[in-house]
């Protein structure tokens, strides 16, 4: 449990879809671990309806949360 003592904004949802294809253009790493498909699916999502973004959400997420651990500590080690 935690009790927030000061203002916070909770996780809820994801960020705005454009708003992720910017940080996927911008950070390779990050692109790397979610995936060249989810990413084109993204990109593309952006003229197409929610139904279309949602589905490219998911397959992206679960590309990234399905990644082996020594990958992501691969990808993390080259930002820092």
């Amino acid at each position: 449990m935690a009790i927030a003592l000061t203002s916070f904004q909770g996780l809820c949802g994801f960020r705005p879809v454009e708003e992720i294809v910017t940080f996927l253009t911008k950070v390779p790493e990050f692109q790397f671990l979610v995936g060249d498909n989810a990413t084109t699916q993204l990109k593309q999502s952006l003229s197409q309806d929610s139904q279309a973004m949602a589905s490219a959400l998911q397959s992206g997420f679960s590309h990234l949360m399905e990644s082996k651990k020594q990958l992501v500590v691969e990808q993390l080690n080259l930002l820092v």
